[in-house]
């Protein structure tokens, strides 16, 4: 496979920024080349770039027990139309990623696909907070890091002894910041905009107050945290301070909540009720800054399919989530454009997933796995047609987005 005349984005690589002819063989990238003479396979890179393999740190795939919603192969298949490699799965399924036997449930049935998925175990059984799982026997078997997805473990003791157990077996924990005594059954955030509009609010507050309390359980345990989907300008500033501290903290956030603020509910769309929830304008814009700063290290889709019967009803009723992997790179893109460099961009769902959950980094450079992620920088108009999920519960049919993916590479595929 010769791509031919793409620009290169890679911060960790000589080539980037530079307009060069890549040659893939046997899963390697060969040769890197001002200009080499056609052989094999060849693609047109002109006006296209090409970056390591995108990795999207938070996807939810239904599979099993909601496979009406999305299965793994179809999972796969929107990850692949996103431009991503490599997924790391949440343990939101029935049950719980929470078993040797679960996790090589999912190794097994998508080890043919060209998308790597990782699986994420269950921090505790059912994800209920109580009881810790066997969380060593599912890192034997390719767990690369424990969750609760989105049902945080309040439970403080319960959360330090997982981390002290994460600690010692060198893995990673994400934990999801939400005080479920102040957010209640409230679905969007708390602000005049949402009152105006007859919403009940989730506070800031029922956020910080978590991160609060797992920065104190870091500093406490000496144990790492990944603190997952912030969504408020006092998270930002909360991490920020930790890490000027010299404690061992990351975070991620998801795209929807940098391109889209709590005015969109006027819409009374219920693929806008997600959690976290869109947050004000002022929020939003501290999220950018956090990315901006480096306080924020990834991005992710948080792709949450959800069937119709879950989402053609009243925004009360409606579930929370939307999917987000065929049009992450489209909106992250167009929110971040003039505010970062391409290159700091792509790494935020490139290398600093990868160093976070200590899996391999890989660079375009010679000889290395060709692990790869070709797109372009064009604006185009997101339909139906881009969707490879199950489920089409997103409110961006219809809208301009700007960048998309092109095709992936990945070795053995």
């Amino acid at each position: 496979m010769l791509i031919k005349s793409v620009t290169i984005v890679d911060s960790t690589s000589v080539y980037n920024n530079k307009v060069c002819d890549v040659l893939i063989e046997n899963g390697l990238i060969k040769t890197i080349a001002n200009t080499l003479n056609p052989t094999g396979n060849l693609i047109d890179g002109k006006g296209l770039y090409l970056s390591t393999g995108w990795f999207d740190m938070g996807v939810n795939f239904c599979d099993p027990g909601m496979e009406h919603k999305e299965d793994l192969i179809t999972g796969c298949n929107a990850a692949k139309a996103g431009g991503f490699t490599d997924v790391a799965l949440m343990p939101s399924t029935i049950p719980a990623i929470q078993s040797k036997a679960q996790v090589d449930y999912i190794l097994s049935k998508t080890q043919n696909h060209e998308v790597n998925v990782h699986p994420i175990g269950a921090v505790t059984l059912n994800t209920d907070g109580t009881e810790l799982t066997e969380m060593y026997d599912m890192q034997q078997a390719g767990a690369v890091a424990f969750s609760n997805h989105k049902n945080t473990i309040t439970n403080s003791g319960v959360m330090q002894r997982a981390m002290l157990y994460i600690k010692n077996i060198n893995s990673t924990l994400l934990s999801f910041a939400e005080d479920k005594s102040l957010t209640g059954q409230n679905m969007v955030n708390e602000s005049a905009q949402t009152t105006m509009l007859g919403f009940k609010g989730i506070p800031a507050i029922a956020e910080e107050i978590m991160v609060m309390r797992d920065i104190q359980l870091c500093s406490y345990t000496q144990t790492p945290i990944h603190i997952s989907r912030i969504s408020t300008a006092g998270s930002v500033q909360l991490i920020a301070q930790a890490r000027k501290n010299g404690l061992p903290v990351t975070c991620d956030v998801a795209a929807y909540n940098l391109y889209d603020t709590d005015a969109a509910l006027q819409k009374f769309d219920s693929n806008y009720k997600v959690k976290p929830p869109l947050r004000s304008a002022h929020d939003v814009a501290a999220l950018i800054d956090g990315l901006v700063q480096g306080v924020i290290d990834i991005i992710v889709s948080d792709h949450t399919p959800q069937d119709v019967e879950a989402k053609k009803v009243e925004f009360d009723y409606a579930e929370f989530g939307m999917i987000g992997c065929e049009s992450f790179f489209g909106i992250v893109f167009k929110c971040l454009a003039e505010k970062m460099p391409l290159d700091k961009i792509i790494e935020t769902f490139t290398t600093n997933p990868r160093k976070i959950l200590k899996l391999p980094v890989y660079s375009i450079a010679e000889n290395q796995p060709a692990c790869l992620t070709l797109f372009s920088l064009d604006d185009y108009c997101f339909s139906n047609n881009h969707i490879q999920s199950k489920s089409n519960n997103t409110p961006y049919i219809g809208s301009m987005l700007k960048g998309k993916a092109i095709n992936i590479f990945t070795p053995g595929n």
